[in-house]
Parts: C-alpha cells; sequence; structure tokens
C-alpha cells in the first residue's frame, strides 16, 4: 500500500485529478478486501464512491460520521481526509481532521499518523510541533509507511 501512497502524493503534485481519483479508488478497494467488517466496508465504500465518483449523495457526510463514531476505522479515515482536504462539499477543518486522524490512528490506521505528522509539521492551523510530527512519522514508519521514512529524513 506505501508503494500507492507514493503514487498518489507523484500525481496529487501534477495536478493530473482523474488518474488521482482511480488510484485512490483502486487503493480504497484494496483496503476493503482486508477490512475485516465486509457489511461496514462495503458501507464505506459506497459511500466513498458517492464522495469522489461524481454521484454525491446528500446524507454522505452524516452517515460516516455515524460509522465512524461507531468504529469503523475507514469512516474515520474517510472523514480525516474529508475535512482536511475536501473533495465533497465540506468546508476545510483541520481540528476536525486532527480529531479522526487521531481516532484512526489510535485504532492501527497505519497512515493517518503520516497526515498528522505533516499537520503538526507543516504548522497547520496549530502550533509547529516538530517534536510530535517526528513521533508521529516514526509511528507511521513503524507500521511500515515507507513514506513516513523520507519524512524522517531516513
Amino acid at each position: 500500500m506505501d508503494i500507492w501512497w507514493l503514487i498518489i502524493m507523484e500525481i496529487y503534485d501534477s495536478e493530473d485529478i482523474k488518474v488521482y481519483m482511480l488510484t485512490k479508488r483502486i487503493l480504497f478497494s484494496v483496503m476493503l478486501i482486508v477490512s475485516p467488517s465486509v457489511v461496514a466496508s462495503e458501507k464505506a465504500h459506497e459511500l466513498y464512491d458517492s464522495i469522489y465518483g461524481g454521484k454525491p449523495a446528500p446524507d454522505v457526510i452524516n452517515t460516516l460520521h455515524k460509522m465512524a463514531e461507531s468504529g469503523d476505522i475507514d469512516a474515520q479515515s474517510l472523514l480525516g481526509w474529508e475535512y482536511y482536504q475536501p473533495r465533497y462539499d465540506t468546508k476545510p477543518d483541520v481540528q476536525e481532521a486532527i480529531k479522526w486522524f487521531e481516532l484512526a490512528a489510535k485504532q492501527g490506521d497505519r497512515e493517518a499518523p503520516l497526515a498528522l505528522g505533516g499537520i503538526y509539521y507543516d504548522g497547520e492551523q496549530v502550533r509547529v510541533d516538530y517534536a510530535k510530527a517526528y513521533a508521529l512519522f516514526n509511528q507511521a514508519a513503524q507500521h511500515g509507511v515507507n513514506l513516513a521514512w523520507s519524512r524522517l529524513g531516513r
């Protein structure tokens, strides 16, 4: 999954959104295959398609919130990204993104610590905290996220 993250980052930087969305959809599909909760994952996948597939449903964010509050790690991660870099009709809210990334990270999401580390490293609506960013990048690296190693300078 780490190679996909690197590909996504490269594509995002080049502004090739169509390829970015396709790559992200493929990555999300792979995550759903390994998800322990097939029913929740199918619902998360439907919601994901609604957000990123150009057919938004009016209650997507509310449903994602309910799923995330019940502990669905995929929904927590999706909400983190939706508030951090909105792709739907959501206003950016870094504090809300931090909340959902932290919950996802506590449940073992491998890439949520990387996102959190970036927020603290760059000081995006939070005080710059290099020590916290380093700890979060290290946490992601220990879970096998290769991009985290580059953020650590290794």
